[in-house]
């Protein structure tokens, strides 16, 4: 665990900005951001995107790992 910071605790599709079909742009809808552990960000993308379009995973962790550092998963 890294630590507290702003988690934004609604990965989901309708939220992920994407261009061209797999990289990702941005993200939307901070409205269920609070602050916490940044592991827990990483349990609902896993099961609402990563399950359903495991491309995405990878575009994903290098944009997350450009702006912070990655935790421990």
């Amino acid at each position: 665990m890294d630590g507290p910071c702003v988690v934004h605790m609604d990965f989901r599709p309708g939220n992920i900005l994407v261009l061209n079909e797999s990289k990702i742009s941005g993200l939307i809808d901070f409205e269920s951001a609070h602050g916490g552990p940044s592991e827990i960000d990483f349990t609902k993308i896993k099961q609402y995107v990563w399950d359903v379009y495991p491309e995405t995973k990878e575009e994903f962790i290098l944009g997350y790992k450009s702006i912070r550092t990655l935790p421990n998963l």
